[in-house]
């Protein structure tokens, strides 16, 4: 079964991450609506999204520490 959103807590335990990891990203780098969606008390993430923006993260990360020329 491909999914498209998981409950918040799956995320971080499929990506092996902290809680407050999550939420940094929540706050400073994903978007409401894009990466996220709030149903009552309930966040889901959109695992492409947030995914996506991971893979280009680290490409833009690496392309900042490639001292090759």
């Amino acid at each position: 079964m491909n999914q498209e959103f998981v409950h918040r807590r799956r995320y971080e335990e499929m990506m092996d991450v902290t809680h407050d990891t999550v939420t940094n990203w929540m706050q400073k780098k994903w978007q409401r609506g894009k990466h996220y969606v709030v149903v009552g008390k309930n966040t889901f993430i959109n695992i492409n999204e947030a995914n996506a923006w991971l893979r280009n993260y680290q490409e833009v990360c690496s392309s900042k520490t490639d001292t090759s020329e």
